[in-house]
Formats: structure tokens, sequence, C-alpha cells
């Protein structure tokens, strides 16, 4: 049986900034994530994405267009951009559903 030498891990980071068109718009970030990886020479590992803003959020879906627009029409069921919602009288000038 052949042995290996175990590698000890090392926590690599960096940042990606991404801009929406807004409320339920979709972004591809598979793209510059691996550019990410390759600018760290990296070939094997995990990679663990978050979101710190409260109204973004990071799903992981086939990037087909009857997918994307499945669930970007989920989410305005979900959470409608015409509707009222009680957040709303609380003074907050982001949209509610966006919290949602």
């Amino acid at each position: 049986m052949a042995t290996t030498k175990q590698q000890r891990s090392q926590a690599r980071s960096a940042h990606l900034s991404v801009e929406t068109q807004g409320n339920n718009h979709i972004v591809n970030i598979t793209e510059p994530l691996r550019q990410i990886i390759a600018s760290m020479s990296l070939h094997n590992g995990t990679l663990i994405c978050f979101v710190t803003g409260t109204t973004a959020g990071l799903t992981v879906i086939e990037d087909e267009p009857g997918v994307i627009e499945d669930l970007q029409d989920a989410l305005e069921r979900l959470a409608p951009k015409v509707a009222e919602y009680a957040h709303e009288r609380t003074g907050c000038d982001i949209h509610p559903g966006a919290q949602l």
C-alpha cells in the first residue's frame, strides 16, 4: 500500500465584488471564481463563498436560461415587487422584498 505525504492546509482569501441590476437579478460568478483560483495556483481544496450584504444571496444552479427564469419567477412569487409589506411602514428605504 502506497503512503502519501500529508500536506498542511493553508487558508487563502480573495474578494469578489459583483454589481447587479436590482431585484431578482442573477449573476453567474463561476468564471471570476475560476480566475481567482487560477491566480492562486490552487489545484485542490474547498472553495467557500459567502455574501456580506443582507439583500444578496448565493445559490448553486444550472446556468441554463429556463432554470434561471424559473428561479426568478419563484422569487417574484415569494416576495412580489408590487405588494404591501409591513416592513415599508418602518421607513426603511430598501425594498421589503429584497429583505425577505
